[in-house]
């Protein structure tokens, strides 16, 4: 479920503990619950009565991901087709499963850490960085990955904490 936190301003996908939560509230007709931001972690006031569209809990996780092909610095955008993928229209690799784009990004981490700085991990979800909050480097550093030119030394200072 996608939600908006009113303490900083950010919306997220809601945990599947939050999503049952809000569902009971509901059946409950409770008018106020407190949900927490998995990016400020502070707690807001929340209405699950005025929700309208449930649908969109069905999203399995934001578009906006970057893309965890080497070489790539393409944005990952969630596709409702049949079936629906995730999809980067830059490289044009598909993920059918979340889990497999999961495992990718995981393994791009794992080679690269300096990839990390491109998502944030919350509550196992891989979720999109801001990007005035990606190093000024990161494009050109994923641009050197082909045949392991990139040394981790390379790039800003921002890149290799």
């Amino acid at each position: 479920m996608n939600l908006f936190c009113d303490n900083c301003n950010k919306a997220f996908i809601a945990s599947e503990e939050q999503d049952r939560f809000i569902l009971v509230s509901r059946e409950k007709n409770m008018k106020f619950i407190m949900i927490q931001c998995p990016y400020c972690s502070m707690s807001y006031a929340f209405n699950p009565m005025q929700l309208t569209n449930l649908d969109n809990k069905k999203i399995p996780v934001v578009n906006g991901l970057r893309c965890p092909k080497e070489i790539c610095t393409g944005i990952v955008s969630y596709i409702e087709d049949i079936p629906p993928f995730f999809g980067c229209g830059e490289c044009g690799n598909v993920w059918l499963k979340k889990e497999n784009l999961y495992d990718d990004i995981k393994n791009i981490i794992s080679k690269y850490p300096y990839r990390k700085h491109a998502y944030n991990i919350i509550n196992g979800e891989y979720l999109p960085v801001l990007d005035k909050e990606i190093p000024s480097c990161y494009d050109e550093q994923v641009s050197l990955e082909w045949n392991d030119q990139i040394n981790q030394n390379d790039g800003c200072d921002d890149c290799r904490k």
